[in-house]
Formats: C-alpha cells, sequence, structure tokens
C-alpha cells in the first residue's frame, strides 16, 4: 500500500514540476581507451567518459569510436546524453566530428598566444602513461595521476 501512494505521489509532482528526458549535450575532448578492456572514452577537462554509440546515430558514429580502443588520441567534438555506461560515468554518442581547434594537450595550436605541449608516453606490461607539459615549462615538481 505505501509503494501506491508514494508512487502515486511521483506522478503527482512530475507532472507539477515537469519531469524531462536527458538533454544532449556537446563535448570537446581527446580521444582515449580504459586500460584493461580497451574502451573507447573521451577525456573532457580532466574527467574520463566512456562512449557507446545511441540507437539513433548513424553506423558512421561507432566507427570513430572504434578507432580510440586502437590508441587514436586526437581531438573530438561529440553530441550525446550523460548515462552511465559498463559502470562508468559516460555519454551515449548522437554524433562525433574532429575538432576544427584541437586542445592545447595535442602540442598542436593555430594561435600564437597559446602554449604548445609535449606529450611524453611510458608503457609497461600493457599499461601506458602519459605526461603532458607545457613546451616551456622548465621542471616538473609533482605529476598528477
Amino acid at each position: 500500500m505505501l509503494s501506491i501512494v508514494s508512487l502515486s505521489l511521483l506522478v503527482l509532482a512530475g507532472s507539477t514540476v515537469g519531469l524531462y528526458a536527458a538533454e544532449s549535450e556537446t563535448f570537446r575532448g581527446a580521444a582515449a581507451r580504459s586500460g584493461t578492456y580497451k574502451r573507447p572514452q573521451l577525456l573532457v577537462d580532466g574527467k574520463r567518459y566512456e562512449l557507446k554509440a545511441s540507437d539513433k546515430a548513424d553506423p558512421s558514429v561507432a566507427k570513430t569510436p572504434a578507432r580510440f580502443s586502437k590508441g587514436e588520441t586526437d581531438t573530438y567534438d561529440v553530441i550525446g546524453t550523460r548515462a552511465i555506461i559498463n559502470g562508468v560515468d559516460g555519454i551515449i554518442v548522437d554524433g562525433i566530428t574532429p575538432a576544427v581547434e584541437p586542445l592545447l594537450s595535442t602540442g598542436v595550436s593555430t594561435s600564437p598566444d597559446r602554449p604548445l605541449y609535449k606529450s611524453y608516453e611510458y608503457t609497461e606490461a600493457g599499461k601506458t602513461l602519459r605526461l603532458i607539459i607545457p613546451e616551456n615549462l622548465a621542471v616538473v615538481r609533482r605529476p598528477i595521476a
């Protein structure tokens, strides 16, 4: 009986406030992959999002993240909805395109006042560590994992 009352209150509150499905957002980030399973990810502002093509996306959308799993690290613009994928934060992808202006961390910049970055990778036992630092930085005091 209590569950019926709770459900009724939820429906009443939902009709008053308005319940909406998650809205699409645009994300810009660097292609990445997870460790063990090499699942495609997008690194956005220091946070990794696992990617999965939506059911309504063009079939070509699934091909691009598949390249991430093979080690591609370019910058992409992704249109999608936040979701939980494989138990972690993710994005259900509706559209994905290479970014016109790469992120600073890719080391490529068309603007003279943006610093260039260098990327160093170390791989051992199937795990890769990447360190990205500004080109003009003299000393790295403490890398943050």
